[in-house]
């Protein structure tokens, strides 16, 4: 696994990339949030990858951090999920 500090290096390793931001910016849960990238975990091989985000915005909704994963299923197509941790 690589651990990945910088977005625009997330972009070049990890072919879940592009999955993971558009379920970022699609999902009715997070996309009303400020959410800016911190790092990632990516397991180039399988081409699995864990992001964590956190909400830059200083409301109370936006106290939370959020953990989306993206791996390919054996037909080839993508899973993602995503875990939504709510801070104090």
């Amino acid at each position: 696994m690589e651990h990945v500090l910088n977005k625009d290096r997330f972009w070049d390793v990890a072919p879940a990339a592009e999955r993971i931001f558009g379920h970022v910016k699609s999902h009715p849960e997070l996309s009303e949030m400020a959410l800016a990238f911190d790092y990632a975990l990516v397991d180039a091989p399988s081409s699995r990858a864990v992001a964590k985000f956190s909400c830059s915005s200083l409301c109370r909704t936006c106290h939370a951090n959020v953990w989306v994963t993206a791996a390919t299923q054996m037909d080839g197509s993508w899973q993602v999920t995503h875990l939504l941790q709510w801070g104090d």
